[in-house]
Formats: C-alpha cells, sequence, structure tokens
C-alpha cells in the first residue's frame, strides 16, 4: 500500500463514523505520513549537484539491515 493509499483509507475509515475504525484510521494516517516524510529523505549537495540521503534517513535503512545510498 503506498503513502496516498493509506491517506485515503484513513479518511474512508473516519468518514464511516464508527469508534472501533478510529485506531484502525490512526495507524493508516501514520503510516502515510511516514511515506510523506521518506519523499523529502533526499539531500542534494549545492556544490557537486550529487543527491544522497539525509542523516535520518540513512538511520532507518541501517535500523533495517539496509545500505543507504
Amino acid at each position: 500500500m503506498t503513502g496516498p493509499e493509506h491517506y485515503q483509507k484513513a479518511e474512508e475509515l473516519l468518514r464511516r463514523g464508527e469508534p472501533h475504525h478510529i485506531a484502525e484510521a490512526q495507524v493508516h494516517a501514520t503510516l502515510a505520513q511516514a511515506a510523506a516524510t521518506a519523499l523529502n529523505a533526499m539531500v542534494v549537495d549545492n556544490n557537486t549537484g550529487e543527491a544522497h540521503f539525509d542523516k535520518d534517513m540513512q538511520d532507518w535503512h541501517e535500523s533495517l539491515g539496509e545500505q543507504a545510498r
């Protein structure tokens, strides 16, 4: 599920207005926020034009056992 899909699902659940859907909507909203935040994780060096992950995103990749570029 993509970030926009999580956002849409959260809105759908909230529109239902049923209390038992609120927690599920919060989870989808949080995942949508995480996806949106990740989109802003690339940093471009103005001097070289080289793009790389910022320090926070590098930490996320490392915590997942992946090598950030």
